[in-house]
């Protein structure tokens, strides 16, 4: 008899392993700043800066982007994943930054957070 494997949730490149075991993951990202009203489009990526781990987010909407900034910060850090990261120090959120729509187009790719903390050369830290 074969055992059988645990479901699989979720692909390698749509979560990042934060300290602790916590688990930030690109779905608890869209449902966060895709609820915010005249966002089409973001990009997140982790930086290691200062001993942790820093989180940066870009993005673009059709809303006022002084408004935008504030909101996507609270969406974000009210994620439990980030919430419980932010609270052990393992992580912090860097200013967000926000980009009026325009004629933005989402890249050909599919979005994923990108961890570059392995040869990162940042300018978060």
């Amino acid at each position: 008899v074969l055992r059988r494997m645990a479901r699989v949730q979720g692909r390698h490149r749509e979560l990042v392993r934060l300290a602790d075991g916590i688990v930030l993951e690109l779905a608890g990202l869209d449902e966060s700043l895709f609820a915010l009203p005249g966002v089409i489009d973001f990009q997140a990526a982790v930086f290691r800066a200062g001993g942790s781990d820093a989180l940066v987010i870009t993005l673009w909407t059709h809303e006022d982007p002084g408004l935008a900034t504030g909101q996507a910060a609270a969406a974000v850090t009210a994620m439990p994943a980030v919430r419980a990261a932010m609270a052990n120090g393992a992580l912090r959120l860097a200013p967000v930054a926000v980009h009026p729509a325009g004629r933005h187009i989402a890249a050909g790719v599919k979005r994923r957070i990108d961890d570059r903390r392995i040869d990162d050369q940042s300018v978060y830290a």
